[in-house]
């Protein structure tokens, strides 16, 4: 009984390292971004971002304060670089 503990243990142990490293480089920002006045902004920044390596998901919204939600690993690209893809695509990232 005592082995078949220890092995749990030893698995459920390798399984946290894993998901640590894995997790380890993942970022989640909120961005306000001004000039997304209709669903179809709001998609043009979601493809432009998607596109960019390292970028898992976007999200943006063009309610009455845009906002753009990127979960990203910051071990392939800065959040400059985020910036940027959507200045590109013709929206201000407003700082806070």
């Amino acid at each position: 009984m005592r082995r078949i503990i220890s092995v749990f243990s030893a698995a459920a142990l390798t399984l946290a390292l894993l998901v640590t490293v894995a997790l380890a480089g993942v970022t989640e920002k909120k961005l306000r971004v001004d000039g997304m006045t209709c669903g179809g902004c709001s998609a043009s920044v979601e493809h432009a971002l998607k596109k960019v390596d390292g970028v898992m998901e976007a999200k943006a919204n063009h309610g009455s304060e845009g906002t753009v939600w990127v979960k990203y690993d910051d071990e392939k690209v800065e959040l400059s670089k985020i910036k940027q893809v959507i200045a590109d695509a013709g929206f201000e990232v407003v700082d806070k």
